[in-house]
């Protein structure tokens, strides 16, 4: 799943859904926005294999080397799947265009420039998920797709990774940063990203395209004179293409809320099934309670077992040969499992529940917590492979989560790259510049890294936060006097 950590699915077969409903009273439009929504779904798998094609597993499954990857050894080959994942990732930026414009269109027919009107009607609301996905799309993809892909200028494309799974698509400007546009832009990135650390700087701390990047997340935040500001910077200065991940996460909104503005119709209800349960009033259909929307009703049964994990698992996977394809009982499977330690087993019960649609912020929960004990373990065992890729898709699953990213960056260090897991410190530090764990890791790892006087540094910061702070007293006592 490292492999992937730079990519997410988009959920084509609903936008694709989206469009057959529309043709139901529109056929050319449905039909010519099915074709460009299969366009970008062309690209976005393309790029999926390339970044499979890109991350080679360096050992056989199972090894501690089989979660650290490198690019093909061959020149040629490497070559080959560098250019095609950067091809095919701008390829699906340059197709977001034609749908977005033909997706608007569907709620304002006849309107010269549709996109822009429902954009003009995000802004003016900017109230939910939807208004802000609208906004993103526009400001940042959009942007992208127009400054960087469609009229490049003097921007070149590169692609940097390391060796884990992270790809960043970065157009390179030819010409020297100007200072004073840093400055700007520093000023803006803590204006739009109050939680940012004060002490932390656009070209020092903080990379500039990162800068970009944070900023382009959040462009609903922007008034008219900042969005001119931010646009400015990222026309003067090298900056990276948004991340497929957070693409995929906002189109998925974006494909949300298109739905939930169709009329109401039998054939809306027919099309999307279960995701137009979400609307189930507007067609006079009493709404199921969430726990009781599968097949299965297994309250009462679990009330006669309640408090013994073990008897709660064989109900629930006694249920799950009949309905092995149940999310909601899934998880539960998951969550019984993760009771027992079981937590291999309860990965892969999250996992089916996931692609079967049963995701929620509970489950996102348990299974992060399942990654993140299986990556103590591993830890414990001294396996800082297998513990680093753990504690990456428990980050992943759950970023809020201040003890995984803690220990994320401890075993990227122990793995062998201290440079990486000073590069997360930064980043965690600059959004956590006060959490004890974060600066304790960070120390951890400049100790590693046999960087002493540094980690002292790290460790006294955390001991002004923390004055008990056992671990960072007794590091502090076990680094050489005069390294």
């Amino acid at each position: 799943m490292s492999r992937l950590v730079s990519w997410r699915a988009i959920d084509f077969e609903s936008w694709k859904a989206f469009s057959s409903a529309i043709a139901e009273t529109d056929l050319s439009l449905g039909s010519n926005l099915r074709n460009a929504i299969v366009r970008i779904e062309t690209s976005w798998m393309r790029l999926r294999q390339d970044l499979l094609d890109l991350f080679l597993p360096s050992g056989s499954e199972g090894s501690h080397a089989h979660h650290h990857y490198h690019a093909p050894s061959d020149p040629a080959e490497q070559t080959r799947v560098v250019s095609a994942t950067i091809v095919d990732y701008e390829s699906a930026l340059n197709a977001f265009d034609v749908a977005l414009e033909l997706s608007a269109q569907a709620f304002y027919p006849g309107d010269k420039n549709p996109w822009h009107k429902m954009l003009a009607a995000a802004e003016a609301s900017n109230a939910s998920d939807f208004d802000r996905s609208i906004q993103y799309l526009q400001r940042t993809l959009l942007w992208a797709r127009n400054w960087a892909i469609a009229h490049p200028l003097s921007h070149v494309t590169t692609l940097r990774r390391d060796n884990v799974g992270n790809a960043i698509w970065v157009r390179q400007h030819l010409d020297a940063p100007d200072p004073a546009r840093l400055v700007e832009l520093d000023t803006l990135l803590h204006e739009v990203r109050p939680e940012i650390a004060s002490g932390a700087h656009v070209g020092q701390q903080i990379d500039p395209g990162m800068a970009l990047c944070w900023i382009g997340s959040v462009p609903w935040a922007l008034n008219a004179e900042g969005r001119k500001s931010f646009e400015a910077a990222r026309r003067d200065l090298t900056f990276w293409l948004p991340y497929p991940y957070e693409v995929a996460d906002v189109t998925n909104t974006f494909i949300d809320g298109l739905i939930d503005k169709l009329e109401p119709s039998d054939f809306k209800l027919l099309v999307f099934g279960g995701k137009a349960a979400r609307a189930a009033g507007a067609f006079d259909i009493e709404e199921v309670p969430p726990e009781k929307s599968g097949p299965v009703d297994w309250d009462e049964p679990l009330k006669a077992v309640a408090g013994d994990p073990v008897k709660e698992l064989e109900l629930f996977e006694g249920y799950l040969t009949e309905f092995p394809d149940n999310p909601d009982l899934l998880y539960n499977v998951g969550v019984a499992r993760y009771k027992l330690n079981r937590y291999e087993a309860a990965i892969e019960a999250f996992s089916r529940a996931s692609a079967l649609g049963g995701i929620n912020p509970s489950c996102r929960k348990s299974w992060a917590d399942a990654h993140y004990n299986i990556g103590a373990r591993e830890y414990n065992a001294k396996n800082f492979a297998s513990a680093l890729a753990h504690y990456r898709r428990a980050v992943d699953l759950n970023p809020g989560d201040l003890q995984s990213v803690a220990h994320l960056i401890v075993a990227t260090a122990r793995h062998g790259s201290v440079t990486q897991a000073l590069t997360l410190g930064a980043h965690a530090q600059a959004l956590h510049p006060q959490e004890a764990e974060i600066l304790y890791n960070i120390a951890l790892a400049l100790a590693f890294g046999k960087r002493f006087e540094e980690s002292k540094g790290y460790l006294t910061k955390v001991l002004e936060i923390q004055a008990d702070h056992a671990a960072a007293q007794q590091l502090l006592k076990d680094l050489p006097a005069n390294p």
